[in-house]
């Protein structure tokens, strides 16, 4: 369906799904609650993590030292070296739906003159708490996969959706993901 909307259409549509993706970012959890995972303590359904993980991460740190492979006390001296860029390590653990692929946001027209509307978002087996930088370089893969004309046109849409992924955070986030054998 893509190729056959217009600029106005994609705009329109993307900007809608960015506003769900920032209140599903706004999301809340119990203080107690430290885990990193899917909801109700499980573990994480990514498929980045899917068959390398049993149960949810403890914390933060113990997400981080998986993710990254380098222990909390190693990350400092690790990080001097360029092929090791440096995570948002204290940022925060945010509700993230993890596959916002086009082929999961269903649109509709209420009428047959109505702009199209996001109906629903579905495919949310790979949601949890993540890191806040998770979703905007996760999404900002998708065109990766793409090809052509589809893959720059997506591109320039993905921000609108999941924010923007600094490059120095979504080379760092590729790094750990090439050297997981993720992807």
């Amino acid at each position: 369906m893509w190729p056959t909307l217009t600029d106005q259409e994609k705009k329109q549509l993307c900007e809608e799904a960015g506003t769900m993706v920032r209140a599903l970012g706004r999301l809340t959890r119990s203080r107690e609650e430290k885990f990193i995972g899917s909801i109700g303590g499980q573990p994480l359904g990514d498929r980045l993590f899917f068959g390398r993980v049993l149960k949810a991460f403890p914390d933060a740190d113990a997400f981080y030292t998986f993710w990254t492979n380098l222990k909390p006390s190693m990350r400092e001296f690790a990080h001097q070296f360029p092929e090791l860029p440096p995570l948002p390590y204290g940022d925060p653990f945010v509700f993230t739906h993890s596959h916002l692929g086009f082929c999961n946001i269903m649109v509709t027209r209420r009428t047959a003159k109505a702009p199209l509307r996001i109906a629903a978002i579905i495919d949310w087996e790979q949601s949890g708490w993540l890191p806040e930088m998770w979703e905007p370089c996760k999404t900002r893969m998708m065109p990766c996969v793409m090809s052509g004309e589809v893959r720059e046109d997506v591109a320039k849409y993905v921000p609108l959706v999941a924010g923007i992924a600094p490059d120095h955070l979504y080379e760092a986030f590729m790094t750990y993901l090439m050297n997981r054998g993720a992807y």
